[in-house]
């Protein structure tokens, strides 16, 4: 953690949170609590004294979705990366995950008169042992971010060993940093600032937007593969979200010359 902090410059939660959990990782086997011996507390506030918290990226939205698969082009490249980009917002997806994937690891069945999209992850960040865990997402013939669409269209082109493989080389797949660079140069094409975005903005945005929606935090949980209360560091709420906690307490029904006066 020292090394990392003065010598390579890593960010604080690298510093706080992988470093220590790569550690523990090591005595995983024993009945040592590593990550709370007395030296690893206190380089971690230390860490925390002499680094500036981390900015969490922005989610990406369906509406900046929308534009880039408007303007997508039909070609392998353009296919491939709307497609990518769409399954990681509805699969919660990493990017270490979804550039493993394999061709047999995404599929559509109609289940119960509807035609839905597996993705099977094998390995993800949190399955140390590689259980692996399926996801399910549906399709929506009337949207452009239709997934079962994206993928019928991705499927003309050549298959290779991995589902998302680089453009003039079938045997190799994506590096795992790729899906980062990929959604970047998405948001320039639209005009978007993409500084405060990244590749966990899409699994950020995929998990707000159900939240927006309604949509139970458990079920979400299971979907994104959570097992921890991590998920909710993923939600970004909206002023209207936030303003609903005031507007609850005080009522709708305030009327009068303050709300004229307020509004």
């Amino acid at each position: 953690m020292k090394h990392g902090l003065e010598k390579r410059g890593l960010g604080r939660s690298t510093l706080t949170s992988t470093i220590p959990s790569a550690v523990s990782n090591i005595f995983r086997y024993t009945d040592v609590n590593i990550t709370s011996h007395p030296i690893i507390r206190e380089a971690k506030r230390t860490v925390k004294r002499l680094t500036k918290p981390s900015v969490s990226k922005l989610p990406v939205t369906t509406a900046h979705l929308s534009w880039m698969a408007y303007q997508a082009p039909s070609t392998f490249i353009g296919t491939r990366n709307m497609f990518m980009m769409i399954l990681m917002f509805l699969g919660f997806l990493r990017e270490s995950e979804v550039t493993q994937l394999k061709p047999t690891d995404v599929w559509e069945e109609t289940v119960d008169g509807k035609i839905v999209l597996f993705i099977y992850v094998l390995k993800a960040k949190n399955d140390q042992f590689s259980t692996g865990h399926t996801i399910v997402v549906g399709g929506n013939p009337e949207s452009s971010l239709c997934p079962i669409r994206w993928y019928r269209a991705y499927k003309r082109f050549p298959k290779g060993t991995y589902l998302f493989r680089q453009a003039n080389k079938h045997m190799l797949g994506l590096a795992a940093a790729t899906p980062n660079a990929i959604i970047k140069s998405l948001l320039v094409s639209i005009n978007v600032d993409p500084n405060r975005y990244g590749s966990h903005s899409l699994r950020r945005g995929g998990v707000t937007a159900a939240v927006a929606a309604g949509i139970n935090i458990l079920v979400l949980a299971r979907h994104g593969n959570w097992r921890s209360e991590a998920i909710y560091a993923y939600v970004s709420q909206s002023m209207y979200q936030r303003l609903s906690v005031s507007h609850a307490i005080l009522g709708s029904s305030v009327q009068g010359p303050l709300s004229k006066l307020m509004y």
